[in-house]
């Protein structure tokens, strides 16, 4: 499998560096490892979308990686905020 640290695969994930992700898990890299950020627990998922890499978060889900239980419910919060933006958007088309 190789030996990545978590600091390695977040730097990976944080930097948008697919080759190295990609070798990660065609070594047999397991999916779902959490980065300890202080006093809250990371997701690589997080670290990808918070750094805008698109094509990372879709490498990840790719290879089976999830939100943390905490990430989930924030981002569930969030897209109800989202879905009530694009109504007001919306609206503001037709005034």
């Amino acid at each position: 499998m190789g030996n990545y640290s978590i600091e390695e695969l977040w730097s990976y994930v944080c930097d948008g560096d697919n080759r190295a992700l990609l070798n990660y898990y065609k070594n047999g890299g397991q999916p779902n490892r959490r980065f300890n950020a202080g006093m809250r627990v990371n997701s690589l998922l997080m670290g990808a979308y918070r750094n805008r890499n698109w094509s990372t978060v879709k490498l990840l889900k790719k290879y089976g990686e999830t939100l943390t239980q905490e990430e989930y419910a924030a981002f569930k919060y969030e897209a109800e905020g989202a879905k009530m933006m694009l109504y007001m958007i919306d609206e503001l088309k037709f005034s």
